[in-house]
């Protein structure tokens, strides 16, 4: 089971990142948007440090999410669904969200992170018919 909570955790940080990022450029439109080709080494090069100190926050919550989720999955065979974890995760992305009063990208970073690492934590779970 831990295989895909390590790679959720690991990818929550550089996800955050692109997710949130696309969404302040998104957010821009209808200004045309102007990249240069240093920013895309910069965002390159803060995607190490953000694996690393993402993962101080993803490993945790993708732990729990995960452990419950699996056990749900033992009482309701709907639980066992890629959609139902992807919910779960949308769901825990927005709870945060709302308790961080996130707005903007930022709200769309976090609620779009939370649903993939959702997507993520799956992996690797697998449930006894009982």
């Amino acid at each position: 089971m831990s295989s895909g909570i390590g790679y959720a955790g690991v990818a929550a940080g550089p996800m955050f990142l692109i997710t949130t990022g696309a969404a302040m450029l998104y957010l821009s439109l209808p200004a045309p948007i102007l990249i240069e080709p240093y920013e895309i080494v910069m965002a390159a090069v803060l995607l190490l440090p953000a694996s690393i100190f993402g993962a101080f926050i993803g490993l945790p919550v993708s732990a729990l999410g995960c452990l419950a989720m699996a056990r749900l999955g033992y009482s309701f065979a709907a639980a066992r669904s890629p959609l139902a974890w992807g919910l779960a995760g949308a769901l825990a992305g927005g709870t945060a969200a709302y308790l961080l009063q996130a707005e903007g990208a930022w709200l769309f970073g976090l609620v779009a992170t939370s649903a993939a690492c959702g997507l993520l934590s799956r992996r690797g779970v697998s449930w006894d018919e009982r």
